[in-house]
């Protein structure tokens, strides 16, 4: 995990953070961790599933 690249990262945003987690099979802390290593405030999920139920509304 610690040599995890962040575009292994992002590669799992479309998924909520307990799921990625057992993708890559750490926990959920450890994701957390390294999303802060690597600048990532927050797991993104929530706001990217936000921004596509509005465009989908907008459409």
């Amino acid at each position: 995990s610690k040599s995890m690249k962040r575009e292994t990262l992002e590669s799992l945003f479309n998924r909520p953070v307990t799921e990625a987690a057992k993708e890559l099979g750490v926990s959920t802390t450890i994701v957390k961790r390294l999303c802060r290593r690597y600048g990532i405030q927050k797991w993104p999920f929530r706001s990217l599933v936000r921004v596509q139920r509005t465009m989908s509304e907008v459409q």
